[in-house]
């Protein structure tokens, strides 16, 4: 599930890179002020997420989390390059950020649940690069989708289609991979 959620965000945030400036015609702060939307709403994905956790467990964190990411793509591929979507690429950004920072941290937990304490570096290293690893992934499948296009535009949108098709199966690995299970009990080392 990380595998994914790492595919789409890093896929997702160079695409809209390109299209925000290059299409949108953007200025470097017109473009940070519509991430730090985006960032903002990850920084409360993670709050919120991190609380439901607890109550809810991973599996379905992660799932309303990548789910969301999927919801915010297909946002972002309704947009147009005219002002009248611009609300339409903010919104995309706040849904697709909450649910980068809830898929995050329901997969950082899982993780480390029931990790035994020494293995607990070697868990978060595995999970973080897997993400890392969907980041690369991501970002090559969406540029190619996009570039492959006829058209900036019809392209962008092709790219984020394609990360709600990731995020898809990102939500398909959040159901079968993140069960439920109860932390194992460290034995003690004689």
């Amino acid at each position: 599930m990380v595998l994914t959620a790492g595919m789409a965000v890093d896929g997702v945030l160079f695409t809209f890179t390109l299209f925000a400036q290059q299409v949108l015609g953007y200025s470097a702060v017109r473009f940070a002020l519509a991430m730090a939307v985006m960032t903002v709403t990850s920084f409360v994905g993670v709050f919120v997420g991190q609380g439901l956790v607890t109550r809810a467990g991973p599996q379905r964190v992660a799932l309303a989390g990548i789910t969301l990411i999927g919801f915010g793509s297909v946002l972002l591929a309704q947009g147009t390059a005219g002002e009248a979507f611009i609300g339409v690429h903010i919104l995309g950004l706040v849904v697709f950020g909450a649910g980068l920072g809830a898929a995050f941290v329901a997969a950082q937990i899982a993780a480390l649940t029931g990790v035994a304490e020494r293995d607990a570096g070697l868990a978060s290293g595995v999970e973080e690069t897997t993400f890392t690893i969907g980041n690369a992934l991501g970002v090559a499948i969406l540029s190619t989708i996009a570039i492959s296009q006829p058209g900036p535009l019809t392209g962008t949108r092709a790219a984020f289609a394609g990360a709600a098709v990731i995020a898809t199966l990102g939500g398909v690995a959040a159901l079968t991979l993140l069960r439920q299970t109860r932390p194992r009990q460290e034995r003690p080392i004689d």
